[in-house]
C-alpha cells in the first residue's frame, strides 16, 4: 500500500511574465510521494508552462462566499482523484483571476496507458450572475452546439505510476524503452484545456464519408485543410505538423507515442487552441499539405477525460 506522504508545499505556482494565465498546480492527491522527485517537478512545471506561457485570456476569478441577500454563493469542484480515479468534491474553493487550478498524481493505470487528464466539472448555486461567472470567465458562448470559446477552473492529471519516465525536459528524444514524461504532460494538458472535451471543440467537428474531421479555422490553415480525427478527441494516428522551431514531427494530440520519442506542442496542436476560443501568441502560419505525407485513414468535465497511450516497444504498431 502506498504510504501517504505529505509534500513540503502543497501547491506551486507558475507563470511566463509575457502570459495572462498562471497554472496553480496541487499536489494534495500526490498519495505516492511521485512529485517529490524534483526532476518530476521540474518536468510537469516545463511542460504546463511551455503551453500557458503562450495563453492570453483573462480569465474572471471564482469567490465564493456571501451574498447581500442574506444566503452565500456556493462552488464546489468535482473532479477525478488523481490517486484513485473516484470522484472527488471540493467545497467553496476560490479560483484566483486569470489561473487554472491543476489536481496531479499518480496510480497504476491499467493497461497501455500513461496519462489521463480534462477540465473539471463543478456544482454550484448562487446568484445568476455568481453562475454565469462560474461558465465563463468573462468569456462567451462556451457552451452548446455554437460555442465559440472554453474558460474551465481548471481539471486533473493523472500519470501512470509505474511506467519507466524520463524526466528530460529537452527536445531530444529520451531512448531506450524510456517514455517522455513531458511529452504526456503537454498532451493531457491539451484535453484539460479543451482539445477533445470541450463544447467549441465538439462545434467544429464534422462527420462525412472520410470519417470525423476537424473543421476549425486556424487548425485547417495550419494543416492544408480539414484535419483528419481518430476519434472525437485526438488527431488521426501519425498526423504531422511543425513545431515552433521550425521542423516537422508527429503532432503532440494524436492518441499515441512511440516508446523512446520526444513530441512537442506543434502549431497544429496550438492552431486547435486557438480554434476553441484560446487567445494565443504567435498564430500558426499556414503549413503546405503536401508536405505532410500520407496519414492512416482513422483518426472532466469529469465524463470527458482522455488518455495518452503508450506504444510497445515492437516492430513499429500503433496502438490507438
Amino acid at each position: 500500500m502506498p504510504r501517504l506522504l505529505v509534500c513540503l508545499s502543497l501547491c506551486s505556482m507558475i507563470s511566463a511574465s509575457s502570459a495572462a494565465i498562471t497554472v496553480q498546480i496541487d499536489y494534495r492527491f500526490d498519495a505516492g510521494g511521485f512529485f517529490s522527485n524534483p526532476l518530476a517537478r521540474t518536468a510537469l512545471e516545463t511542460g504546463l508552462n511551455s503551453i500557458a506561457s503562450r495563453l492570453l485570456d483573462t480569465l474572471e476569478p471564482i469567490t465564493p462566499g456571501p451574498t447581500p441577500f442574506g444566503f452565500d454563493n456556493q462552488f464546489s469542484l468535482r473532479f477525478n482523484s488523481p490517486a484513485t480515479g473516484t470522484l472527488v468534491t471540493l467545497d467553496n474553493f476560490t479560483i484566483p483571476r486569470d489561473t487554472l487550478v491543476i489536481f496531479v498524481g499518480t496510480r497504476d493505470i491499467p493497461g497501455a496507458t500513461l496519462g489521463i487528464g480534462g477540465p473539471g466539472g463543478y456544482g454550484a448555486s448562487g446568484l445568476q450572475e455568481f453562475l454565469d461567472n462560474i461558465e465563463t470567465r468573462g468569456e462567451s458562448n462556451t457552451d452548446g452546439p455554437a460555442a465559440v470559446d472554453f474558460a474551465p477552473w481548471g481539471g486533473a492529471m493523472t500519470f501512470d505510476s509505474l511506467a519507466p519516465w524520463s524526466f528530460d525536459t529537452s527536445a531530444a528524444d529520451p531512448g531506450g524503452s524510456l517514455h517522455s514524461f513531458i511529452s504526456v504532460v503537454e498532451h493531457e494538458f491539451g484535453h484539460l484545456l479543451g482539445i477533445g472535451t470541450s463544447p467549441s471543440w465538439n462545434a467544429r467537428i464534422l462527420s462525412g464519408p472520410a470519417g470525423l474531421e476537424f473543421t476549425g479555422l486556424a487548425s485547417t490553415d495550419a494543416y492544408g485543410g480539414f484535419v483528419p480525427l481518430a476519434d472525437d478527441a485526438h488527431w488521426a494516428d501519425g498526423t504531422q505538423g511543425k513545431i515552433l522551431g521550425g521542423s516537422w514531427q508527429e503532432a503532440a494530440m494524436d492518441p499515441s507515442i512511440t516508446v523512446g520519442t520526444r513530441k512537442q506542442f506543434t502549431k497544429l496542436d496550438f492552431a486547435a487552441l486557438y480554434d476553441i476560443g484560446w487567445e494565443i501568441t504567435g498564430i500558426p502560419e499556414a503549413s503546405p499539405a503536401t508536405l505532410l505525407g500520407p496519414l492512416l485513414p482513422l483518426g472532466m468535465i469529469l465524463a470527458r477525460q482522455h488518455q495518452r497511450k503508450r506504444q510497445k516497444p515492437t516492430a513499429g504498431h500503433r496502438h490507438p
